[in-house]
């Protein structure tokens, strides 16, 4: 069951974004934007990892990881119904509220994917990430069709499925962990004490400068 809520949880990480372009000129249309500000509507959720992405482990550590991706499916279910409610400052908002879910998501299903399987790492990270990658491509290739259907709402409100199914599957996953994770933490607090800071670390800004560069490459 972990595993399913687990995949149901990465469908929505990336789906929701590539749905967006292929769809754009009927968004422009039914908004009344221009070129210049539909390109800010998939600018947002980039920033928007850049500025929270750093805050999610504080939150994590308090609320506990299984509830934090829980926070994370809530956010993007509630932007993906907000994002298809309204006019232009509606879809804005809807957007904001998706990168935020989003950015929680990013940063904390790995660490808990790492914690709940630590003899499958390399597996479930890759099915994890096989899975965004996938939905990503499928979200892309959907939307058009699903537009033609209905409208540009039926092709991005139609991963609210996914993100429903995901917190069904995932609640039994957060009562069961909370314990576990509790556990966890207060034992993590103790070490982290005797660790030096990360960004005193040369590595970390070698790895930081490094990918960094990588996103700058890809999005420009």
């Amino acid at each position: 069951m972990i595993v399913l809520a687990m995949v149901f949880v990465a469908s929505t990480l990336r789906a929701p974004l590539t749905a967006v372009g292929p769809v754009i000129d009927q968004i422009k249309d039914a908004l009344s934007i221009n070129n210049s500000v539909a390109g800010i509507l998939t600018t947002i959720p980039l920033l928007i990892f850049g500025i929270v992405s750093p805050f999610v482990s504080k939150v994590s550590s308090r609320l506990t990881m299984s509830k934090t991706v829980f926070l994370s499916t809530i956010l993007v279910i509630i932007a993906l119904i907000v994002r298809v409610s309204g006019g232009f400052p509606i879809f804005i908002l809807g957007t904001v509220l998706l990168g935020i879910g989003i950015a929680f998501g990013n940063v904390v299903l790995p660490s808990y994917v790492k914690w709940k399987f630590p003899l499958q790492i390399g597996l479930m990270t890759g099915l994890y990430s096989g899975t965004m990658n996938f939905t990503a491509g499928l979200g892309g290739g959907l939307s058009y069709p699903l537009s033609e259907a209905g409208t540009y709402r039926l092709s991005l409100g139609f991963w609210l499925v996914f993100a429903i199914i995901a917190i069904i599957l995932w609640v039994p996953q957060m009562l069961s962990g909370t314990k576990q994770e509790k556990a966890m933490l207060e034992q993590a607090a103790k070490e982290e004490k005797k660790l030096f800071k990360i960004s005193r670390s040369k590595l970390a800004w070698t790895v930081a400068f490094m990918m960094g560069f990588q996103s700058m490459i890809f999005y420009t």
